[in-house]
């Protein structure tokens, strides 16, 4: 049950207390055990944090102004449970604005917004347009080392990592949300700012701009996004997909497809030059199959790199397996195997579920087990 915090308590100091505002103090605990191999490496035993769900607290809030208009907030903290350290947040949607991690900061969610029947706007920090696909289109939802962007982000997350800082979340973003009234139409326009001078030669790196449209009616689901990152050193990111999901009661299919892009990648440590725009193409399907007080998860996922004369700078695929086990409302088991394997012919071998092969066309695995309790 949500902890219901009265806004009195917050603004009585300033005479502003309304009986139509309150404050909803919300969060996830999850905690596993994770064993990891891959070709060429040690194996791993560790505790692991987002299993099932990432872990996190956060606090929001909803004032109605009346004249059916609403004024919100959301402030979102991810933490790793097994040390309760916090995690990074970034200030301008480039490398060099990474925060230290150790400390709390609202790197999942920090926006304010005015609703009304015509819509959202919301500003702040904030999940990008176009990586709502890759999650919300996933049978693992986008967490733990079944998830399929450890392959469908490959490019951004593996392999010119960690030049990739938006592809999951976006700040210094203003957006616009369809309203939920438009029968099953929904979407979203965003813009970002990198919030550099005007007189350097990146002036425009971190600048973003993504957009994603969807149809939701019953047991089906439809969307299509685009996003794009000004970098000069990459000539701009791009991440572009669509994903697509059915209900059949007995089983829910899932399944999305999408392709990265940047315009030229020099890797010196491997000895490639892309000689041109690189374009990483992904797919991914699986299924939730409701069981009892639980449900098994299932998944097949590939990707694959390619440039001009370079056929493959990466590819490979991914089978995962998992069950999780409801013991309420609020509290799931879950456990998960995933394996990953990469081609040998391949330049990179960066695909993995969290221990990074030594050898070129290493495959990887990871199984993992734990609990996660909603607030």
């Amino acid at each position: 049950m949500k902890k219901k915090l009265a806004a009195l308590a917050l603004l009585s100091a300033t005479g502003l207390a309304s009986a139509q505002s309150s404050v909803t103090l919300f969060g996830i605990v999850d905690a596993g055990l994770q064993y990891l191999t891959a070709s060429g490496a040690d194996s791993l035993t560790r505790m692991h944090s987002a299993g099932y769900k990432g872990s996190r607290i956060g606090f929001r809030g909803v004032e109605d102004l009346g004249s059916s208009m609403k004024a919100g907030f959301w402030l979102e903290a991810g933490f790793a449970s097994d040390t309760g350290a916090g995690y990074a947040t970034n200030t301008n949607n480039q490398v060099d604005g990474a925060s230290g991690g150790g400390g709390l900061t609202f790197n999942r969610r920090a926006t304010i917004s005015l609703m009304a029947p015509w819509g959202e706007l919301r500003a702040g920090r904030d999940y990008g347009a176009a990586y709502l696909t890759h999650s919300g289109f996933d049978a693992f939802g986008g967490v733990g080392i079944a998830a399929a962007s450890n392959l469908t982000l490959g490019l951004a997350d593996r392999i010119i990592s960690p030049k990739g800082v938006t592809h999951v979340r976006v700040s210094n973003s203003l957006a616009y949300l369809l309203p939920d009234t438009l029968g099953g139409l929904y979407g979203k326009v965003m813009i970002a700012f990198g919030e550099n001078s005007s007189g350097v030669k990146d002036k425009n790196d971190g600048n973003y701009y993504g957009a994603r449209l969807g149809y939701k009616s019953g047991p089906f689901n439809v969307v299509a996004a685009y996003s794009e990152t000004k970098t000069l050193q990459f000539q701009n990111y791009k991440d572009i997909n669509m994903g697509a999901s059915y209900d059949f009661s007995s089983f829910k299919l899932t399944g999305l497809i999408g392709t990265e892009r940047v315009g030229v990648y020099t890797n010196d440590a491997i000895g490639f030059n892309s000689d041109g725009e690189v374009k990483h193409n992904s797919l991914n399907i699986g299924a939730v199959i409701p069981v009892g007080a639980g449900a098994i998860r299932t998944s097949y996922t590939m990707a694959k790199a390619k440039s001009p004369g370079h056929d493959k700078l990466a590819q490979g695929q991914m089978l995962a397996l998992g069950y999780i086990h409801h013991l309420s409302k609020r509290t799931t088991l879950f456990s998960t195997y995933a394996h990953t394997k990469n081609d040998s012919g391949a330049f990179t071998h960066r695909y993995n579920n969290g221990l990074v092969s030594s050898e070129r066309g290493g495959n990887t695995s990871g199984f993992e087990m734990g609990i996660s309790h909603t607030f």
